[in-house]
C-alpha cells in the first residue's frame, strides 16, 4: 500500500508547491506554517484536484477520505443521530468516544463549532479506510478533545494516515515527518532521527533536545518518558 508523488506540482491560484515523496502505510505528519498550502495539499492528495504536471499514484489503494479543516462542510443530515448513521457508524460508540453521549436526538445546528468537529472526526474515524487525510483536525478543538484524537487516531485501522497541521500540541505516534518549505514537500523520514532536520520542532519537544534527550516519537508518552529521563 502506497501513496506517491511523482514529480508532481500542485497549482490552486497563486500556490504552487513541488515534491516527490512516498507515503507508505503508516500515520503521516505534514506541518507548515498558516498560508503554506496544507488544504490544497491535502486536497491533491485525495484526488480532488490534479497536479499540473507529475503524478500522483495509488497502489493498493480502493477507498480515500479527505476530512475538512471546517466540519460544516461535512454536513448532511439535520440531526446527530441521522449523521453518525450516513458514515455507517455505531451511534453510541462515536458519542461516548467524542464526549457527547446524550446528544443523539440533538439538532446539528444546536452543537458548537467544537461539539460539531469531534462528531464528524470520530464518525468518520470509526470507519476504515485505505486513505484518510486530515486537514487541520485539532483547530477548534479544546486540549481534551485534541487528546482524545489523537488517541482515536493512532487506533485507527487505516492503511496510510495523514495529518496536515501546524498545530504540534498533542499528536499521536507518527511513522514519517513532511514538511512544506518554500513550496516544497520535503521528507524528514522517521523519528527520532527526523529532528534533525525537520525545521517545525515543537518548542516542548525542542527543550528536550536542548538537554541531550531524543525522545522516540511526540506524542504525550514519549514526551513524558523523556522527561522523565531528564529528572534522573
Amino acid at each position: 500500500m502506497l501513496l506517491l508523488c511523482n514529480n508532481v506540482s500542485i497549482r490552486k491560484g497563486e500556490f504552487l508547491c513541488t515534491g516527490n515523496v512516498t507515503f507508505p502505510k503508516g500515520i503521516h505528519l505534514i506541518t507548515g506554517r498558516t498560508g503554506a498550502g496544507k488544504t490544497t495539499l491535502a486536497e491533491a492528495l485525495t484526488g480532488c484536484i490534479a497536479p499540473v504536471c507529475g503524478s500522483i499514484t495509488y497502489e493498493d489503494i480502493a477507498t480515500k477520505m479527505l476530512v475538512m479543516q471546517n466540519a460544516e462542510r461535512h454536513v448532511t443530515c439535520s440531526q446527530v443521530n441521522a449523521e453518525i448513521a450516513s458514515y455507517g457508524a455505531d451511534t453510541g460508540v462515536v458519542l461516548t468516544r467524542a464526549g457527547l453521549s446524550g446528544f443523539t436526538d440533538r439538532e446539528i445546528l444546536s452543537l458548537s463549532r467544537g461539539e460539531l468537529k469531534r462528531l464528524i472526526l470520530f464518525s468518520i474515524l470509526s470507519k476504515h479506510y485505505d486513505l484518510i487525510v486530515l486537514d487541520e483536525p485539532y483547530a477548534g478543538l479544546d486540549c481534551a478533545a485534541k487528546g482524545m484524537l489523537s488517541e482515536m487516531i493512532a487506533q485507527t485501522q487505516s492503511g496510510i494516515c495523514i495529518i496536515l497541521t501546524h498545530d504540534l500540541s498533542s499528536l499521536p505516534p507518527l511513522d514519517q515527518i513532511y514538511e512544506i518549505e518554500d513550496g516544497k514537500l520535503v521528507s524528514h523520514g522517521s523519528l527520532p532521527g527526523a529532528f534533525d532536520t525537520w525545521k517545525m520542532v515543537p518548542r516542548s519537544v525542542a527543550s528536550i533536545l536542548n538537554r541531550g534527550i531524543r525522545p522516540e516519537n511526540i506524542d504525550h508518552r514519549s514526551l513524558l518518558e523523556a522527561a522523565c529521563r531528564i529528572r534522573e
